[in-house]
């Protein structure tokens, strides 16, 4: 078994998917049975999902019948669903889609950092999930799109980049919300409180976002994992404001700055 892959070959698997989350944006779940009874197998069903977990107090199987998550799905006000592993191109047909309202919020990351954490989970096997060409190959064409989407959908549609996030996670935060037209919460506004704390690497007082954002580098293989992506990613680092870190003693150090471009959103692309 390869495990996850990428889904951006225009095949069977990838429309699947790509009608699976259209079905979960309508809250059109009750012809989806099967995915709904893998949801209830995992820990992270109720954990991460507090407004379904409220309705199934009384009990509790009836979150595993599809019709009953339906309609709890079209209670809420809010839908929030994370997409992984589906290519940005699959994004444009559900964007002009008159049934869906909804907006998007790209997230990349510094290509080597993903990989690096990549090859700790035993589910990650296939080319698309570790060979770096391929991966590089993908990231390129998710980047290629983003104009285009920044161009036709000015107010549903936002590029963001982690590394750049890490550096101002206030400012980003409020960006953020000011795209999605809502107000910061209360859980946001404490999170933003996490500490400050001291490290060596970063002086007397590190930005803790920041220390985390670049940990990856101080147990990464340089010559297996970062030159390998930096050579097939080069032109995708620069675009993202990346830093081409020029040998091992570069990269370990955390004094030296992983981001050397500006703020990491839409003015990359304009």
């Amino acid at each position: 078994m390869n495990g996850a892959r990428i889904l951006s070959a225009n095949d069977t698997t990838t429309r699947s998917a790509a009608e699976f989350l259209k079905d979960l944006l309508l809250c059109r779940l009750r012809h989806r049975q099967e995915e709904v009874g893998y949801l209830t197998s995992k820990a992270f069903y109720m954990k991460e999902n507090a407004f379904l977990k409220q309705r199934c107090r009384s009990n509790r199987r009836t979150c595993h019948k599809a019709s009953f998550v339906e309609g709890v799905c079209r209670e809420a006000d809010l839908h929030l669903a994370k997409v992984l592993r589906m290519s940005l191109r699959w994004l444009r047909p559900l964007l002009e889609d008159d049934a869906l309202d909804f907006q998007v919020i790209y997230l990349a990351r510094d290509p080597r950092a993903v990989l690096s954490s990549r090859t700790k989970v035993p589910w990650c096997r296939s080319p698309s999930c570790r060979n770096p060409k391929v991966m590089c190959s993908l990231l390129t064409e998710d980047l290629a799109e983003v104009p285009g989407l920044l161009k036709a959908y000015p107010q549903r549609f936002k590029f963001v980049a982690y590394d750049h996030i890490c550096r101002n996670v206030t400012g980003s935060l409020q960006d953020l919300m000011a795209f999605l037209n809502l107000p910061p919460t209360p859980d946001q506004r404490e999170f933003l409180q996490y500490p400050k704390i001291p490290h060596r690497r970063y002086g007397s007082k590190g930005n803790t976002f920041l220390l985390q954002a670049q940990l990856w580098r101080t147990s990464t293989s340089f010559n297996h994992i970062v030159l390998p992506v930096q050579h097939a990613c080069r032109g995708s680092l620069e675009r993202l404001g990346l830093r081409i870190f020029a040998s091992r003693k570069e990269l370990t150090d955390l004094s030296v700055p992983g981001v050397v471009g500006g703020g990491g959103g839409s003015e990359y692309f304009t």
